[in-house]
């Protein structure tokens, strides 16, 4: 990068847009953020893109070019790839790393051609026995062992997005998974030797992510988050989407009361007043939150006693994240005795280090340099062989 290059990231969700442009040393040159659509699912779609992005060239006084988008999928695949090899004594260095990994990846392209890989993750590498973090300057080799996440979508969603930006004559240079990175960064800032669950709970998805000293050990992504708590309220209320999303947000539950957000007296004295007009009982309002949000707890955590007994864990901490988990952070009680969280706090997010997180992601994958292998295949004959013994 050159002195007068900067970096514009867009955090695309499902129900709001975040942007923020940073220089090369990942300060803050502007930033902004806007609601995508109405919450009502008959509403037309009033966010204009191309608008968007012109008030954000207004601002930096430049074109933006290239773009990085984050984003996150329903239709999530992770990929566990583990790769050994006896090496006789080779000397290995960073660029014999960098050659499997493509061959990995070329192999993962040919045998799931409907998935699109957004990210690799290194679980861990090891070099005769001894697991490493960083790779050696030159070193005799004799056996090697290297376990990979591939993270991918499928191609819709992936072509989905690159479409609705190439429209509007921008270019998509990296595509990256929300959750995995607010999950890989903010968990450096807890202490290391913890079991860290990061709930992601967004507006139609909610993610959860299992980092262990900053590295990935489990990610899973169902097609449920806090839209389906609005829509049930409405439903068995018989109450427009918006008047339901307001009684979800006022929902700040502890063991024994139920209380309304203070913050705006206008619209709670309304709220109030539809309550009573409607004859809505606080008692099931609560259950249909409730209900719903256990839906979400317990197919998140589905897999919980396998990952407990694989990973060994017998403490960990459980962190939210993301809006719709606003709502676990005074309704919480009822989770600890079900899954044994040492602590469970809530991560209260800005939109500038959202954004932040994908140029400092970019940045750090820019300085790797992979080579791709002339003629290798590595990795696709070590398949072949095992497929033939």
């Amino acid at each position: 990068m050159n002195s007068n290059e900067s970096i514009t990231v867009i955090d695309f969700g499902t129900s709001k847009i975040r942007l923020a442009t940073f220089n090369k040393f990942l300060k803050k040159i502007y930033s902004q953020s806007a609601k995508i659509s109405s919450i009502n699912d008959d509403d037309e779609n009033y966010f204009n893109l191309k608008e968007f992005i012109k008030k954000s060239e207004k601002n930096i006084s430049q074109h933006i070019n290239n773009l990085i988008i984050l984003f996150d999928t329903k239709n999530l695949l992770t990929i566990d790839i583990c790769y050994k090899k006896n090496l006789n004594d080779i000397y290995f260095i960073k660029k014999n790393y960098y050659e499997i990994e493509n061959e990995v990846l070329k192999f993962i392209e040919k045998n799931y051609p409907d998935y699109k890989i957004i990210d690799v993750v290194r679980s861990s590498l090891t070099l005769d026995g001894i697991e490493i973090d960083e790779f050696p300057n030159k070193k005799k080799v004799k056996s090697l062992l290297v376990e990979l996440k591939i993270l991918c979508t499928n191609k819709k969603s992936h072509d989905d997005i690159i479409n609705k930006f190439k429209s509007e004559n921008l270019n998509v240079i990296n595509l990256f998974f929300t959750s995995f990175l607010k999950s890989k960064y903010y968990s450096k800032q807890f202490e290391k030797d913890n079991i860290l669950f990061f709930l992601d709970i967004g507006w139609e998805k909610s993610s959860l992510n299992i980092i262990l000293n900053e590295k990935l050990l489990y990610c899973k992504n169902i097609p449920i988050g806090g839209n389906h708590i609005t829509k049930d309220i409405s439903k068995i209320f018989k109450i427009d989407l918006q008047s339901a999303e307001n009684l979800k947000l006022s929902f700040f539950e502890t063991n024994e009361e139920f209380s309304f957000n203070s913050k705006n007296s206008t619209s709670n004295f309304n709220l109030i007043r539809e309550i009573n007009s409607k004859q809505i009982s606080i008692d099931t309002l609560k259950k249909v939150i409730l209900a719903r949000s256990e839906e979400i707890i317990n197919l998140s955590f589905s897999d919980f006693e396998l990952i407990k007994k694989i990973f060994k864990i017998n403490t960990s901490k459980l962190i939210l994240m993301g809006d719709g988990s606003k709502l676990f952070n005074q309704n919480h009680f009822h989770l600890e005795n079900k899954f044994n969280f040492s602590k469970i706090c809530y991560y209260d997010e800005i939109d500038d280090e959202i954004c932040s997180l994908g140029a400092k992601y970019f940045l750090e994958l820019k300085n790797k340099t992979i080579e791709n292998p002339k003629k290798s295949g590595i990795f696709e004959k070590f398949f072949n062989l095992f497929n033939s013994s």
